[in-house]
């Protein structure tokens, strides 16, 4: 099978990826690569411990995981085992980033397993039985693997290459980091190897800390991947509601007995503004969410 170059010549590292990784990016209709995704090449081959450092939905997955995919591909036949650990902060994120990286595995035929609180225990115990491929789990999921499953790990994570943290800067300065530094310490030390370490992150102003974070015996040796791209200006709407309030009628009272006139005006210009896609809204109090939701039902 031949594969087709990228449209945009322009890559100094398009070519040393592998060449059915390479006819993923092709087929995917990217004409270049992004500034960081090309930054990220030679290091992520060579197994450097790295931090990826862009603004969110700048191409960081990609940056990682296109060389990974890569390495993972010189080893034939596959191993059994599982070769990378993606970790993450939230089960939401594991499952976009699933989704993100099962396409171009299964093309590979490289399996990527979701793990977290909400994945079936019969589609677990899939991973166990036969491991391999790219784990993607919580901090809190790999330590629950070392308490009940200790005696399992060096088996299942023998041929264990890369371990990514996603959302680096969430964990650095916190308790939560500490224990997941803890049980980075404890993986290699099963193992008996030092593992590369993928950070992804948005951009920070304290490198140098982050990269102790990452690899805390030798800091200086982290490479530091930021990209240089232009990114658009972040444009913030701010709106002021007054606080006076608006007996609705009896017809209405079924709805709700009471509101304001600041609590109707925000829950509409939401309405107007954000139906019809997916959202996240931030609301200081479960009550006030009840509130909104019920205000919602009848516009």
């Amino acid at each position: 099978m031949t594969t087709s170059p990228p449209s945009d010549s322009s890559s100094a590292h398009f070519e040393t990826l592998h060449p059915d990784v390479q006819r993923w990016v092709w087929e995917q209709g990217w004409t270049t690569l992004r500034d960081i995704q090309e930054q990220a090449i030679a290091p992520i081959l060579n197994h450097q411990d790295a931090i990826v450092a862009a603004a969110t939905a700048s191409g960081k997955t990609e940056a990682a995981f296109l060389p990974i995919f890569s390495t993972l591909m010189q080893t034939q036949p596959r191993p059994c085992g599982i070769e990378v650990l993606y970790l993450s902060p939230l089960k939401a994120l594991i499952n976009d980033q699933y989704d993100r990286l099962s396409d171009l595995g299964e093309r590979l035929d490289i399996p990527v397993h979701p793990w977290h609180g909400d994945i079936s225990t019969l589609r677990k115990r899939k991973v166990l039985q036969s491991p391999s491929g790219i784990l993607l789990m919580t901090p809190e999921s790999l330590e629950a693997f070392f308490v009940r499953r200790g005696h399992e790990a060096k088996a299942i994570f023998e041929p264990l290459q890369y371990v990514v943290i996603d959302e680096l800067h969430s964990f650095i300065g916190t308790e939560r980091g500490q224990q997941l530094r803890s049980l980075l310490h404890r993986l290699e030390s099963a193992l008996g190897k030092s593992i590369t370490r993928i950070g992804l992150s948005a951009t920070l102003g304290e490198m140098d800390i982050a990269k102790a974070y990452l690899r805390y015996e030798k800091p200086e040796d982290v490479i530091l991947i930021e990209s240089k791209d232009h990114h658009p200006e972040i444009k913030l709407q701010i709106r002021g509601y007054r606080r006076t309030m608006l007996w609705l009628t009896d017809l209405e009272t079924d709805i709700v007995s009471a509101t304001s006139q600041d609590e109707m005006e925000i829950a509409t210009h939401l309405f107007k503004v954000l139906r019809g896609d997916k959202n996240l809204i931030f609301i200081n109090s479960r009550q006030s969410v009840e509130h909104y939701a019920d205000a919602w039902n009848p516009l």
